[in-house]
């Protein structure tokens, strides 16, 4: 008697996750219900007419869109569920139209491209259309600079179409997003320190998320190519180095990397 725990006693607080060790207090503690918050809905919008999707005929000068699946996947591993995963051509009023039909549907939407300053970049264009507030519009990290946050009831993450770029800014923003969705502290990133063991020469004017692999406190580039259109040698990784702006480091140099 007691051994698990005592009359009075605070076995689950508020903001936990109900894992297994949390079900079988409760339940050894005869409390078969209790209030929790829902697993948050998202929906992944991809856009641009230059997309083809994996499962058809790739069309001349086209590419295969597997970003959206690679961002839908990302989100599960984060704990959100993709309701949808879909995609739009290069139009302001599809766009819109998307958005507007599935928000009510999801606690946050997700999209990809047409963020940037060229012809076909629609998104402010398409927020304009929905009387969305934008929250912000451009940012100060490399890469992925014209990331874009924007509300219209629900809270609208549109990322650059760039691979690389669009993965790295959902693994910085997302997590804050879903600890303000959630009241669960545990979806935040972790942050640490480790040891530089690759040379690192550029100075970025930017702050600046690198691609990296970290072990037992040290932490190294396994690649040399630093392209935000490239996404697959992030399989080598598991983690960014967080490079402040105007920042010169050199192997032995102690940085600040944030965990995949």
């Amino acid at each position: 008697m007691g051994e698990e725990f005592d009359k009075g006693e605070l076995i689950v607080r508020r903001g936990q996750m109900i894992d297994r060790i949390a079900v079988f207090l409760l339940a050894s503690a005869g409390i078969g219900r209790i209030r929790t918050v829902c697993r948050v809905n998202a929906a992944v919008i991809t856009t641009g007419s230059e997309l083809d999707d994996p499962h058809g005929a790739l069309r001349k000068g086209h590419i295969y869109n597997g970003l959206g699946h690679a961002i839908s996947h990302a989100l599960r591993d984060r704990g959100a569920e993709p309701l949808y995963v879909l995609h739009c051509e290069d139009d302001a009023d599809d766009i819109a139209d998307t958005i507007q039909g599935i928000s009510g549907d999801v606690d946050i939407i997700i999209t990809t491209g047409g963020v940037s300053v060229g012809e076909k970049d629609l998104l402010p264009q398409a927020m304009e259309k929905l009387g969305a507030k934008v929250l912000f519009h451009g940012t100060y990290i490399q890469p992925g600079t014209p990331t874009m946050g924007a509300f219209y009831d629900k809270p609208i993450l549109s990322l650059s179409g760039n691979p690389f770029a669009a993965l790295a800014n959902l693994d910085y923003y997302f997590p804050y997003i879903m600890a303000k969705l959630t009241g669960y502290e545990g979806h935040l990133t972790q942050v640490k320190t480790a040891v530089l063991s690759s040379g690192y020469d550029k100075v970025n004017r930017l702050r600046r998320l690198i691609r990296a692999k970290y072990e037992n406190g040290r932490v190294y580039l396994p690649t040399k190519g630093h392209h935000s259109s490239v996404l697959g040698d992030l399989r080598y990784c598991n983690c960014y180095i967080d490079l402040d702006a105007d920042t010169a480091v050199k192997i032995g140099d102690t940085v600040r990397i944030r965990m995949m």
